[in-house]
Formats: structure tokens, sequence, C-alpha cells
């Protein structure tokens, strides 16, 4: 059987098709939002649509069974949209629809209890207990949310840079870092700048922030602790909600825990806020997760085939 894995995130779309009998796998990406809190419903169908694709022409068939996560996809009407466009395109037979966290998850947990943080652009927490219940925390997107996420992280970054140059904040070291990075002469400049308000356009200055975060600067350490502050506080609800024994498993997942300065600085507070728990990295990438949950679908009890699809992502 030939299953397919769809991660739709804040920045791209990435799939990937797995043929779990012949072994072989190929990817495919589309460099697009795929978000239904940020982007038009009809835009991010047709990355889905697209990305998906890309994966499936190696593979010369389409999918016996697809498993979509889609940031932002929360409703039914937004589910039955990818469902509906995946089916009548011909991408797959048999398509299922969440949100990433869950996939996320899945590829975290291999099923099992336990609670994701996903850190990227965006932002969310998500959980699932011993009796199958799931809960979501956060991800409301960057306008309302997304606390400690790279666009959250950006946009701190900006409003400090901004108040230096004004001359009514002490982020001047911040200043420096966001013109350099956005290529202006001064702050005012990014207002002429196309989409300055978007998620991924402020996510860029994740990167030099946590860099000024390293070489000790107290403004941007400052921003850090409150930001992933607000983040840790979802995930202690996460972890009283999952309840599992001995300890709820956190891990984390998305591009801002590739930081060790980041990951070290949620991982304190969390255990700050429940000494329990324990936050580290997720060995599984989005996608992967996204074609676990594809095969545990297709598969059903048959423990067989999600074992030989770990062994095939386990290669080189």
């Amino acid at each position: 059987m030939l299953f397919l894995g769809i991660d739709g995130g804040g920045s791209r779309v990435r799939t990937l098709a797995l043929d779990v009998e012949q072994g072989f796998r190929s990817a495919g990406e589309q460099d697009f939002p795929a978000d239904f809190s940020s982007e038009p419903s009809a835009a991010v169908l047709d990355a889905l649509e697209q990305a998906a694709r890309s994966a499936l022409t190696r593979q010369g068939r389409m999918a016996d069974c697809a498993f979509a996560g889609i940031a932002g996809c929360v409703t039914h009407e937004q589910r039955e949209a990818v469902e509906s466009r995946l089916l009548s395109t011909g991408v797959a037979k048999s398509v299922a629809v969440h949100h990433d966290a869950y996939t996320t998850w899945f590829g975290a947990t291999g099923g099992r209890p336990g609670v994701i943080v996903i850190a990227g652009t965006g932002s969310s927490v998500f959980t699932v207990d011993a009796s199958g219940r799931e809960l979501l925390v956060g991800g409301f997107g960057a306008v309302f949310g997304d606390e400690g996420s790279g666009s959250d992280l950006g946009r701190e970054a900006f409003r400090a840079a901004a108040a230096a140059e004004d001359g009514y904040g002490p982020g001047a070291r911040l200043r420096l870092a966001v013109l350099e990075t956005l290529g202006i002469g001064s702050m005012r400049e990014a207002m002429d700048v196309q989409h300055s308000s978007e998620a991924g356009w402020l996510a860029r200055l994740a990167p030099p922030f946590l860099d000024l975060v390293g070489d000790g600067d107290p403004v941007a350490r400052a921003i850090l602790g409150t930001r992933l502050g607000y983040l840790a506080d979802q995930i202690a609800v996460a972890v009283d909600a999952c309840d599992a024994s001995p300890a709820t498993p956190v891990f984390g997942a998305g591009s801002l825990f590739m930081n060790a300065r980041y990951l070290e600085a949620l991982a304190a507070a969390v255990k700050e806020r429940r000494p329990r728990a324990s936050l580290q990295r997720s060995d599984r990438t989005p996608v992967e997760g996204a074609v676990l949950a594809a095969v545990a679908r297709g598969t059903g009890t048959d423990k067989a085939g999600l074992d030989r699809a770990l062994d095939l992502l386990a290669a080189p």
C-alpha cells in the first residue's frame, strides 16, 4: 500500500509518500503557507494539492491512504474542504484530515498519551490522554496568540527595536539586528515593505533575536523569558489534562526546537511549573508523523505495517 503524509505549516507544505511493501519513499514541498488561520482557503487547498502531487509523481500512482495535518484546520468545514479536494483530484483513495498538532503528536508519541509542543512560525500545544480525549491549547494564530513562536518573538523584537529607535526603549542591539536582517536603514522603512504584517515575515527576526539571547543581551533575554512563560503555561494545562503515569512525556517539534538556547529556556520554564514533566525534542518531523498516522489508519490493528513504516523512516 502507498501512504501519503501531508504537513501544512505556517511557512510551507511538506509531503511524504511511503510504499511500505516496496520500501520506497518520496518527498514533496510547496513554498506557500498552509495555515487556515491566516491564508485564504482556496490558496491553502491549491498548495496542499500541488505538494501532494510532487511527492506522488515519483511513485506514479495515487495514494491508498492519506493523512493531512494542517495548521489552523480546526472546523468541520475546513477539514471537509481538504478531504474533498484531495479525493476529487485523485490524490488519494482515502483521506483523513486533522490539525497539524495531531499529526506531529502522533509522530512524537507513536499514538501513545503525551504532550506535543509545536514552535515554528506559529505555536500550539496538544495532548491526547489514555482514554483518547484530545485537548488543543493555544494556536490562535499570529494576530491573537502563537505565544513563544517565531512570529511572536519576531514581533516583540520588532517592537523593542522600534522603541529604541524612537528613544523610549533600551533595545539598541535589537534595533541593529532587525535593520540588518530586513536590509533597511530605519525601522519606519519596514512599514513600506510588502507583507510586513505576515507571520512568516516576522519569524525571520527570530534567529538573530535568539543569537542576541545567547550573547546575553538583557532586553532579548527578558522578552524570551516572558513569551516562553506564556507558552509554558499552556504546556502546564496540557500536562494536567493528559495526566500520564508516572510522568507525562512532553515533546517539542518545529524549527525553534533546533535552537539549543530556545529548548533549554523553555524546558526550564516547564520544569518550574510542572517539576515531573520533562521536555525533549521529538525525533520525528511533522510530515513523518502525518505519514505514520496514515499508515496507522490504513492498516488498523495490524501493527506490522506501522513497524515497517518506522523502520523505513529510520533508514538513511
